[in-house]
Order: structure tokens, then sequence, then C-alpha cells
């Protein structure tokens, strides 16, 4: 999976490490060599179709830079698929936390923009794809802070969704995409405690979906539309049931946005209507859709008789859903035939009217799930996430059977640097 060709640029969790990469910004691949993954738990699709991928390793490791020869912790990696390649390399290692990751191509050259935490605080950074060069470091939150999603314009703009500081208020950050300079920070207008926050761009409108829980009673899921010409509250919708529902991603395309994730009960619309679903099992997997004006087109609550979850979606511009994630259960088919065991990974495809088309779990002999998707072409997809004690990357073609599955323990394995079906 990972090569490790070429060096990796280091990118920095704070100001001073930030100056120190002036004079040595490249780590050389033989240092991370053998560093053991816990995940990889991101990916993102450049316009030019590169891939990154971002995750987290298993235990931190002391990289020393400087004539001081100073040690900071490395928690994270990103990984580079350029286009027409089958296999990722070695493209960043990150100081603190990673947190989230977006790709754009800004004056028409793709980067990197990733985020990442430490005791300081939050920071991001843009990395140009072609030539590894850090176009900025800046931190955009205080200590204490958390970011769980992030979303760039074609232009370069980043817009994150977290909490400001230690059990601070849930915030939408607007960042310049020239400077990495925070523009705008404003509270999200729902009342509770925010959780497992997504953000999707509209034409006009910045779109938020979370977890909101209140006390004395489970957590429900919401969506709002943030419209940045137009202060205050914007439109707002709920879905919820009486036990525990968790929010995995939100998907945004032309005029419909549609969530994905879990529920422990039978789902009931924000108007208190029904959703024409019952429970299946521990935990089922649900796909809900609205309009961009807020009215609900459908609401699909699904699984096996255990515990099964959507941790990422993805809308065809046919109108189509694929939703992945994961299943406790063995109900269903397996790909590749013969293989799966324990947890297994999840893919399921949607008509655009809501009719699950099919299902299908992915496995080796340990617990595998999906944690990360994109579309690839010509109208396949790109899975990656956590396979028993590592990560692996999955790719299915249009039919969603396997072309290749790599799974890795460790950056550099020579056993997973090229494709296995």
């Amino acid at each position: 999976m990972c090569g490790l060709r070429g060096a990796a640029v280091l990118l920095a969790a704070s100001l001073g490490l930030a100056a120190a990469l002036q004079a040595q910004t490249r780590l050389e691949p033989q240092a991370l060599t053998g560093l053991a993954v816990d995940d990889l738990s991101h990916l993102s699709a450049c316009p030019d179709g590169t891939l990154f991928g971002m995750g987290h390793l298993s235990q931190p490791w002391q990289v020393r830079l400087g004539a001081s020869q100073s040690r900071h912790p490395l928690k994270g990696y990103v990984v580079i698929r350029q286009p027409g390649s089958q296999t990722f390399g070695l493209f960043a290692g990150m100081e603190g936390e990673p947190l989230a990751l977006d790709c754009a191509a800004p004056d028409g050259e793709p980067s990197l923009f990733a985020a990442s935490r430490d005791s300081a605080g939050v920071w991001l950074a843009r990395v140009q794809a072609r030539t590894r060069g850090v176009v900025w470091q800046r931190p955009v939150l205080p200590a204490g802070s958390d970011v769980d999603d992030l979303t760039v314009t074609p232009a370069g703009e980043v817009y994150l969704v977290g909490h400001r500081g230690p059990e601070g208020p849930a915030v939408l950050v607007r960042v310049a995409a020239q400077t990495g300079v925070p523009v705008t920070t404003t509270e999200l207008p729902i009342t509770g405690q925010l959780q497992e926050l997504q953000v999707a761009l509209g034409e006009r409108s910045v779109w938020v979906a979370g977890r909101v829980g209140v006390p004395n009673r489970p957590s429900d899921v919401f969506l709002t539309r943030l419209d940045p010409a137009v202060p205050g509250p914007g439109l707002t919708v709920t879905l919820g049931s009486p036990a525990e529902d968790v929010v995995g991603d939100l998907a945004l395309t032309g005029r419909r946005v549609c969530l994905a994730g879990s529920t422990h009960g039978t789902l009931t619309a924000g108007d208190g209507a029904g959703t024409g679903n019952a429970p299946q099992g521990e935990a089922d997997a649900f796909v809900a859709c609205w309009t961009t004006e807020g009215q609900l087109l459908w609401v699909r609550q699904w699984g096996t008789p255990q515990a099964d979850a959507y941790t990422r979606l993805l809308l065809r511009e046919d109108g189509g859903v694929v939703a992945a994630g994961y299943t406790d259960g063995a109900a269903l088919p397996v790909r590749p035939p013969g293989a799966g065991g324990g947890k297994d990974a999840l893919l399921a495809r949607y008509s655009p009217q809501g009719t699950l088309l099919e299902a299908y779990r992915y496995g080796r002999s340990g617990d595998e799930t999906f944690m990360a998707l994109v579309p690839a072409s010509p109208e396949g997809l790109v899975l990656a996430g956590r396979s028993g004690p590592g990560a692996w990357t999955v790719a299915v073609d249009a039919a969603l059977q396997v072309t290749s599955a790599l799974p890795f323990g460790r950056l550099g394995d020579p056993s997973v640097s090229t494709p296995r079906p």
C-alpha cells in the first residue's frame, strides 16, 4: 500500500516546529518504514483524480528536527495516490492528532488541506500535492478545541466544524484561502450538546449535521442550513427515535441533501410523522434525504439482527446513493466469497427513490470497517478504514465487486505494495 516513494513533508502542529521546518521540511522514507498504523480514516479526491488518505499511527513516534534535535510527537500520516496508479505512497507525517482533510485545486494546483490537534489547539495546513510545498500552517482554534469535519471550496476557502475550547460551543469556522487565517467563527444555532458534526457546501449556503443531546433523553439527529448572507438561524430539521441515534456522514448534490448513520430505535421525522421503518436488530443503519428546502423525501432504516451502521455516504449524479460502514451480522453475502469473519465492512447501494438495491459485507478473518469512501473512475469506488490491528484500502467496480484489497499494518509493508484480488 505504502511504497514510501520520495521524501514526505511533516505537517506541524505548533509555531515552534513550523519555524524549525523552514530549514528542514522533509522526512526520509526510511525513517518511517515499519511504523505501525491504527487505521486509514479519511479519503479525499482532488479534481484531477489524485487521492489523499489520512490515518492514525498506533503509537506516537518521536521525530527530531533542527540543530537542537528537539523531539516532536508524530501521531498521524497522510498518503497519496497519483492519477492512474493503484497504490498509495507516503505524503506526510503529522505532528499532533489527525482530525480531518479535504482536497481542492485553487489556481489549478491540487492542494491538501489537513487539520490536526495538539495541546496548543487546532492547526490547519495547506500543502501542494505536486511539490509537497507547505503553503501555510496556521492555528485556527485555541487549546482544548476540536474539529470533526472540514470542507474546501474550489477557490480554496475552508469551512471547519467543531468545538471551541474545553466544553465550549459548537462552531463553524471560515478560513481564508490565501492566508489560512480564520475570517469568521460562528456558533451553531442549535440548543443542546452537539457531537459528530459534519459539514457540506451548497451553492449559497453551508449545511451542518450532527447529533444533538439534551438532559435526560437520548440524542437525535439534526440538519441545519446556514446562509452566510442572512444573519440568524437558518432552516433546521431533525430526525430521531426513543433511543440513541448517531450521524455518520452528510452529503449534498443539486437540490438534495442526505444523512447516513445508525439508530437503536424507530426513526421519526421532526414533525412527528412516522417514516414507515421498524427496528431490524440491535442497531440499524439508516439513510435519510431531504430537499434543500427541508422537505423529507425518504428515510430507510435497515439492518441485520445484529448491529449495523453507516459511517460514510456518497451521492451519485444519477440520484443514486452509496453508503458504507460496518455490520456485526452474517446475513449478507460476502465479497470476495469465502472471506469475512467477526465484524465486517458494509457497502450498500440505493436507488434515487430510496430502494435498497444491494448490500454486501467485506472482510478478512478479523474485524473490518469502512471509514472513508470516494468515487473512482469509471463508476467505481475507493474505500478505506480499519482491518484487524491495522488499516486497509479496498477498490470496487460499478457492480461493487472487489478489484483490489490492500490491508497494511505498517508503513512500507512490502506485502501490500501491489494490488491483490
